[in-house]
């Protein structure tokens, strides 16, 4: 301390030292106050409650569960674990067997099943070929899925391979219309070798001679049918012999009845005496009918044959405008044909049926030719099949009239002339027969016009600019 009041090192007035030196720290008492009960959990403490060390608790309260010892023992609230992988628990049941392979699927080479489960079983069997031919033939539809896979792994081990998913549709569609063309010979020519062994016996000798032969053509071509069927993957080869040998079938009948078979009958009973001139023509008639009934299933199944065709080309190339206006021109054409084959029945019957007959015919024709114009140019698929969808169901149902009536009105001419219940049997068989045959070798062809058209105009750009100027000069200044 000095004696300068301004110094900083004075204390303040009234300031009062410590004792010194310090009191002694307040003894501790000799044992901790004994401590509280303990509150319930999550209770709120009381202030100034004391928690004693947990020397102080060498048990814990009752209120409190003794804990496990850790990993020793589960409680009993829970269930004991299982051992790992050893045993499923009965909550959990195993996984049934797997009824099948879904389609297609096939286990990978040297796949084993897991140890304590069963190989899945083998894959269910899908729509049997019978089944799928006859509704791939009547539907005319191309779809990548109704190809089976026995079929699929046939058209990729072929000697020309078959990829993709489109042309795999068509060749077995192919194979569809194929199996029903030889299963629809095998009555027909079981029909026509009865009737014709059955009329041998008084038969002229010239004539016996060509119905064997026709026998013999329509026995052949059923035989080539089977075997192509056999060997339906190989496209390129069934479908060279197969236009082949229905030409062959086709045409045969044709020149048979080139022959005058008049001509037969007047030699050998003129010498006789025993036939006029009269009888003759009689003669000459009867075999202008029997041509009729044998060439007309044939005639009339063409033009079906190809529209059916030209709708499948369509079906399978959207762009192309060929098959469209094959139709515009083929359906017109086929409705005078018709006209022309049904008047004889008709004039012979004098039945109205044929006439109503003639209106489903003609309309079906008529419908075909309409739609077909907005076919004859490039579509896309959908547009594409949403038109032959259209077309297609009014041809149908003018059709089914007309064969209806057709039905109808046969009754009345076998009844006429007496014919004989094999001879329509093998008739209408025939028709339906031909028809088939028809679509598959006119698709075959159109197809193959198709490539070799492209190919051809390949290079020929120059050629059809001229062309398209040669159009819009021949039709300058007026409409078309």
């Amino acid at each position: 301390m000095s004696g300068n009041p301004n110094d900083p090192r004075n204390p303040p007035p009234g300031y009062r030292a410590p004792p010194w030196p310090p009191a002694a720290a307040p003894v501790a008492p000799a044992a901790a106050p004994p401590a509280p009960a303990i509150p319930a959990p999550f209770a709120p403490q009381p202030a100034g409650a004391v928690w004693a060390p947990a020397a102080a608790y060498p048990q814990a309260p009752a209120a409190y569960p003794q804990a496990p010892a850790p990993f020793a023992q589960a409680p009993a609230a829970y269930p004991q674990a299982p051992a790992p992988f050893a045993q499923a628990p009965a909550a959990f049941a195993p996984a049934p067997a797997a009824a099948g392979w879904p389609a297609g699927a096939v286990p990978q080479p040297g796949w084993a099943p897991p140890q304590g489960h069963a190989a899945p079983a083998a894959p269910a069997a899908g729509p049997s070929f019978v089944a799928a031919a006859l509704r791939r033939a009547f539907r005319l539809r191309f779809a990548p899925e109704n190809v089976l896979p026995s079929e699929r792994a046939a058209l990729l081990a072929a000697p020309e391979p078959v990829t993709d998913p489109q042309a795999q549709a068509y060749a077995v569609w192919r194979r569809s219309l194929l199996f029903v063309v030889a299963a629809a010979l095998v009555p027909v020519t079981i029909l026509r070798m009865v009737e014709v062994f059955g009329s041998l016996d008084g038969m002229l000798s010239a004539l016996a001679t060509f119905s064997v032969l026709q026998l013999v053509f329509e026995a052949a071509f059923a035989v080539l049918a089977w075997i192509l069927l056999a060997g339906w993957a190989n496209l390129g080869r069934s479908r060279k012999i197969l236009v082949w040998g229905w030409a062959a079938y086709f045409l045969f009948p044709f020149v048979t009845y080139l022959f005058p078979f008049r001509s037969l009958v007047e030699e050998e009973a003129s010498g006789l005496g025993v036939i006029g001139k009269g009888e003759v023509l009689l003669v000459g008639l009867l075999f202008s009918l029997q041509a009729i009934m044998t060439l007309a299933p044939k005639a009339v199944s063409l033009m079906p044959g190809l529209l059916r065709a030209a709708v499948a080309t369509k079906m399978l190339f959207p762009g192309a405008a060929a098959p469209g206006w094959l139709m515009v021109l083929t359906a017109p054409l086929y409705g005078l044909m018709v006209y022309v084959v049904m008047m004889v029945p008709y004039q012979i019957t004098g039945s109205g049926w044929f006439v109503l007959a003639l209106i489903g015919l003609l309309g079906a024709q008529i419908w075909l030719a309409l739609t077909g114009v907005g076919l004859g140019r490039p579509l896309d698929p959908p547009e594409a099949m949403r038109r032959l969808a259209r077309a297609r169901l009014g041809y149908t149902i003018f059709n089914a009239a007309g064969l209806l009536f057709v039905g109808v009105g046969f009754l009345v001419l076998v009844d006429e002339l007496q014919l004989s219940v094999l001879t329509v049997a093998n008739l209408a068989l025939s028709f339906v027969a031909n028809v088939f045959i028809l679509t598959l070798v006119g698709t075959d062809l159109l197809i193959l016009s198709l490539r070799r058209a492209r190919d051809a105009s390949a290079g020929g750009a120059a050629a059809f600019d001229a062309y398209g100027r040669q159009l819009d000069a021949f039709f300058a200044g007026r409409r078309a």
